[in-house]
């Protein structure tokens, strides 16, 4: 039995049952089951210090690279707004528009295009159809689309009176009209033909077979049988033939209208006239001066022999 005197510090205590001095490569040398786990514990709760202190570092360093860089866009946000100051100081005053459009060049129409397809016998080069005198000193040149609205109400105003006037006998007086077909169409070609194609390549055929007097009849039945809604199931190859029949077209015409033989030549006026700058109908064209009101132009009115409503 062994005994411990009065300041006999006793036995030192044995290292392998403290779990504060084992190291990772030293579990296996430990008896006890409780000391190795001890241990396990303990090297655990230390790596998860170590990583968290890590995390926590590295959030620090990223806030205060954020922060740095918010303040370097300030700066430069700052430097744009700066320089955009400067420029709009330094930039000249904008000038005030024109008060009146008349200061505005007028639209011009540049000359015509020669075809490069068949056109109908009653046509010049250049595709337009001719009524009255070839060799007149005063010529009225007009696009129209037989469904524009305006072109039925400017006919029956003034075109029609002025193509009777042309048709006189002695008269000096030349009117060619463009027929275009772009009002409702589908296709550039015209291979699906609308209501205005089909209008158009009926007053083709007219001139083609026909005087020009029955071309005359039919422009003025055709507006006068014209739906200004434009709707596109207007103008049916019957009622065509039935409008030509009346203006005392033959039977050649009235199988030309339903076959369509003149669409290509229609769709090549109409392309012509607006590569020739024609923006809308009815274009009227007085002796080569464009007319910025064809509805209330004295010189048209005079040639016409009528006045506007």
């Amino acid at each position: 039995m062994s005994t411990m005197t009065p300041g006999d510090p006793g036995p030192s205590p044995d290292p392998s049952l403290d779990p504060s001095a084992v190291g990772p490569d030293d579990l296996d040398d430990l008896d006890d089951p409780l000391l190795v786990e001890v241990a396990r514990l303990r090297q655990g709760i230390i790596l998860g210090f170590v990583v968290l202190l890590g995390v926590g570092i590295a959030a620090i360093v990223l806030a205060v690279l954020s922060r740095s860089e918010v303040l370097a866009l300030r700066e430069q946000v700052a430097g744009y707004e700066l320089a955009a100051q400067a420029a709009a100081q330094a930039a000249p005053a904008p000038q005030a528009a024109p008060e009146s459009p008349s200061a505005q060049a007028p639209p011009q129409i540049t000359e015509s295009l020669p075809m490069q397809g068949p056109a109908p016998r009653g046509a010049d080069e250049f595709g337009a159809l001719l009524l009255g005198n070839r060799q007149g000193s005063s010529v009225v040149e007009v696009f129209v689309d037989f469904q524009c609205p305006f072109c039925q109400r400017w006919d029956q105003q003034i075109g029609d009176a002025l193509v009777n006037r042309a048709l006189m006998e002695g008269s000096d007086l030349l009117v060619k009209v463009n027929p275009l077909a772009f009002l409702g169409e589908t296709t550039a070609d015209l291979s699906v033909p609308g209501a205005s194609a089909r209008a158009a390549n009926a007053a083709a055929c007219i001139a083609e077979y026909e005087e020009p007097a029955v071309l005359a009849r039919y422009i003025a039945a055709v507006y006068a049988a014209a739906d200004p809604s434009e709707p596109a199931g207007q103008f049916p190859e019957t009622q065509l033939v039935d409008i030509a029949g009346s203006a005392g077209a033959g039977t050649q015409t009235t199988e030309c209208i339903r076959t369509g033989d003149f669409m290509p030549y229609i769709a090549e006026v109409t392309r012509n006239s607006f590569v020739r700058g024609v923006g809308g109908t009815p274009t009227v064209i007085l002796n080569g001066n464009l007319l910025q009101d064809p509805f209330e132009s004295p010189q048209l009115q005079s040639l016409a022999g009528a006045t506007t409503s």
